[in-house]
Formats: C-alpha cells, structure tokens, sequence
C-alpha cells in the first residue's frame, strides 16, 4: 500500500501544472519592487527563453538594466521589442531615454522622433495579446510627452531653433500639464540667443499658468528679476 501511494504521489508530482509567463513575470514584479533588480531579471531571462517576444518582461528587464545602469543592454531589449513590434511607442521612447543616459543625444533624437511618427498607428490599434494582459494601448506614449523630451534633447544639442519649434507645437495643442514648462524652456531658448524681449515674454506667460514641472524656486527669483532689470 505504501509503494502505491508513492506511486500516486510521483504522479500527481509530474502533473504538476506549469508556471505562466504571467505568473513568473509577477513573481518578477515582486523583486523590482524590493529594487532586486538581477534577481528580477533571472525571472525574465526564464520567461524569454520560452518566448523571446514576451513584450512585458523585454518592457521590465530593459527598464532594471537601466536602473542598474547598463544602457546599452536595456537598448538591445528594447530593440528586440521594435524588431517584431516596429511602431510600439514606449519601446521607441526607452531606447532614446537610454541613449541620453550615454549622453549620445543625436541617436535619442533620431528614436523620439520615430516615436512620435509611430503615435497615429498605435492609437488606433487594440490588438490583444494573452487575453488581457498585454494589450498593444499598454505601451502607447502620449505624443506631447515625446515632443517635450525631444525638445529638451534639441537643447541640450545647442540646437534651439527646433526645440523652439517643439515647445511651440505643444503650446499650440494647449496642454495645460506641458505649456507653462514649455514656455519657460521657450524663454530659455531666447534667453540663450540673448533676445532679451522673447525671452521674458515667454517666462511671464510661463509663470501666469501655474505649472511650472521641475523647475526650482531659485530659478524662478532669477527669472523674475532678470525680467524685472
């Protein structure tokens, strides 16, 4: 009787229902919320063996390989992404994100601006993959938001014609989040071209909005004295 019963047992052992992608990649979830990124990643590094296209832990393992600051191996896993899923915006975004972080500003521009061309078709596809889970809306990013961080690159390359341009298009879109920054970044711009006049008509209009995002106090004593000489 008992030489059975471990017989049943090694059965219903070897019937043990498999673990799910989705399953793991939540086990995965747990350690990035203890900032336990390798260990996070070990679990991905499962999942995509299985399936090298799992959009969601390509998405996580890039984004822990970046906190971990490897950046170039969170462009590869975003590259993998938009090998199979081109006009995937949130992909398109990290890759440019990444390459700021290795101060190659000139390739983050080249992956923004792909982004924001991609945003008119990911809108408008609701494609699901794995029921519920991974829906194609679930990586869209808001082609505001796109325009914003290429703007701020177009500075940080001393290229401020077009980031005026860029800050000018979100204007125009009246997005109340983005416009007061964006007009700052205007004056700025202006400021930086020492064209005095546009520069503090445009901080004005910035500090009439109200939403001023990542600006400090100190800089804005200096931009209402600066205007006021």
């Amino acid at each position: 009787m008992k030489q059975y019963l471990i017989i049943i047992l090694l059965i219903l052992i070897s019937c043990e229902r498999p673990v799910t992608n989705k399953e793991l990649y939540f086990k995965a979830s747990y350690f990035e919320n203890l900032n336990s990124y390798k260990e996070a990643n070990l679990i991905h590094d499962r999942i995509l063996k299985k399936n090298p296209n799992f959009r969601p832990s390509l998405i996580n393992r890039g984004a822990n390989k970046s906190s971990t600051g490897d950046f170039n191996g969170a462009i590869s896993d975003y590259k993998k992404i938009i090998g199979f899923d081109y006009d995937n915006t949130l992909a398109l975004a990290n890759i440019a994100n990444n390459f700021k972080n290795l101060n190659l500003n000139d390739s983050a521009v080249y992956y923004y601006s792909k982004a924001i061309k991609a945003t008119d078709k990911q809108e408008k596809i609701y494609t699901v993959y794995n029921g519920d889970f991974d829906k194609d809306f679930q990586y869209y990013v808001e082609i505001d938001e796109l325009i914003f961080e290429r703007a701020l690159t177009y500075l940080e390359l001393k290229k401020t014609s077009k980031a005026i341009l860029d800050f000018k298009e979100i204007i125009d879109v009246k997005n109340r989040t983005l416009d007061g920054t964006s007009y700052y970044y205007i004056g700025r711009s202006y400021e930086y071209l020492k064209d005095t006049i546009n520069a503090c008509l445009n901080f004005k209009k910035a500090l009439k909005t109200g939403i001023l995002s990542g600006v400090e106090q100190d800089e804005l004593i200096r931009i209402n004295k600066f205007c006021s000489e």
